[in-house]
């Protein structure tokens, strides 16, 4: 979300654990801020600059494997695979990342296509703004 004084976007990462206690699986889910990103959301390659910053985040792990050709030749290819990150925010951000994420679409590497990063529509200010209200009916 832009803060129209600085043009920050403030970023919360969500941690996501599974915890086995006495055959009980527990869901805990940590919000950890990452501090200000003084990037502006609305310019494409600002978007690609936070969602630069994010993909560090993204938990990830390498594999190798071995391909051998029909002449006989073996290939080892490196493939990268990501847990994948739910990146949050309201309609216009969710397009911006869309956005960002299809003009690296082309790109060689995982991690520059931004693979780790799934956008996705978090209406808040639609909730907030249903619940003002509901409040301002009630108070009537």
């Amino acid at each position: 979300m832009v803060v129209s004084a600085v043009n920050a976007v403030i970023i919360i990462f969500q941690l996501c654990k599974i915890m086995l206690d006495n055959d009980f699986i527990h869901l805990l889910i940590d919000q950890v801020p990452l501090g200000v990103d003084f990037h502006n959301e609305n310019k494409l390659d600002e978007m690609c600059c936070i969602m630069e910053s994010l993909q560090k985040y993204v938990p990830q792990r390498s594999e190798t494997s071995s391909i051998t050709l029909p002449s006989g030749q073996a290939i080892t290819v490196d493939t990268t695979r990501f847990s994948p990150v739910l990146f949050g925010g309201d309609q216009l951000t969710t397009a911006r990342a869309r956005g960002a994420r299809s003009l690296r679409l082309n790109h060689d590497d995982a991690i520059d296509r931004f693979e780790g990063i799934i956008p996705v529509v978090e209406d808040w200010h639609a909730r907030a703004h249903l619940l003002e209200v509901r409040i301002d009916n009630l108070l009537l």
